[in-house]
Formats: C-alpha cells, sequence, structure tokens
C-alpha cells in the first residue's frame, strides 16, 4: 500500500525488529524468515532506497554486515559488478563498511533479525541500497531498474551455483 517508513514516528519500519514490533508488515516479514529458516534459508537481501539525496545516496551500494556475512557478501558483489545492469551500476566504491557511521551493526534492523535467526544454513545477509531517484548520474526508472534486477539475478544464480 506504499506504507513509507523512513524515519516514520515513532520509528521506521527498519527498526521495528524487536520482540514487539507495531508493524504487521514486520511481523510477518520475522514469521517468513523463521519459517524459511527450517527450510534451509541461504541468503537474505534486504533492498532498500538509501537517504533522499546527494553523496553515496545517489549510488548502488551495499551495507555490510558483520562477519562471516561480509566476506559472502563481497563474493556475491564481485559477481555483481561483472554483470551487465545496464546503466545503474554497482562498483563497490560506496559500501558502507561494518561498524563504521551510521553502520553499527546494533539497530534492531532487517538484516540484524536475519542474521540472528535466519538458520544455520544462512551464508550471506546484507542491505543492498538502491536510489529510487538517481544512481550515478542516470535516474531511475521502471526500465533500467528492470535491468539493473536481471543483472543482480544473474549475479544471484552464479552465486548460489546455478
Amino acid at each position: 500500500q506504499g506504507d513509507q517508513g523512513k524515519l516514520r514516528d515513532p520509528h521506521d519500519h527498519n527498526r521495528d525488529y524487536t520482540d514487539e514490533p507495531l508493524y504487521p508488515t514486520v511481523r510477518g516479514m520475522q514469521a517468513l524468515i523463521r519459517d524459511l529458516a527450517t527450510r534451509g534459508l541461504v541468503m537474505s537481501v534486504d533492498f532498500h532506497c538509501p537517504w533522499i539525496r546527494n553523496g553515496n545516496n545517489e549510488t548502488v551500494f551495499f551495507v555490510e554486515p558483520c562477519e562471516p556475512y561480509a566476506t559472502e557478501m563481497h563474493a556475491f558483489g564481485a559477481l555483481l559488478k561483472k554483470a551487465d545492469t545496464g546503466g545503474v551500476i554497482y562498483t563497490g566504491e560506496f559500501d558502507q563498511k561494518h561498524g563504521h557511521g551510521w553502520n553499527a551493526g546494533t539497530n534492531p534492523t532487517f538484516g540484524k533479525f536475519a542474521r540472528e535467526n535466519g538458520g544455520e544454513a544462512l551464508r550471506t545477509q546484507f542491505t543492498l541500497e538502491y536510489s529510487y531517484s538517481v544512481t550515478e548520474g542516470e535516474p531511475a526508472t521502471p526500465d533500467n531498474s528492470r535491468v539493473f534486477g536481471r543483472g543482480f539475478a544473474r549475479a544471484l544464480g552464479q552465486y548460489l551455483g546455478g
């Protein structure tokens, strides 16, 4: 329903991954992760839109998780760098390193919840920030977002061995 969550009072959706979430969508995602964990979940990606504009907010970047998930994220990122993603590209240059700046890894986020509840088979979990407005100087459009998505899917197939 287009329920905007960024900086929402009393907290945005991505800060609702607590024992008592406010938002029904978050409760649903928690149940889904727990269910998938029982069936061998191997990867979890949180697709996010970064802040409004400027700097790395107008790029595609990963929010690096803690180890051992970060090493696997970088392995996937190497495949994504080589993928044909059209005018929207991932370079890795703007990745937000774990433990630096706002990426302290302590907030109750989807990523933290997935890492803590994703089960033994979980190889990696990370957030991909994808601007809904401008990326690397290119306007984000439905068409180039689909091209990026197809490149992401091909890299995902390679990463998972398919």
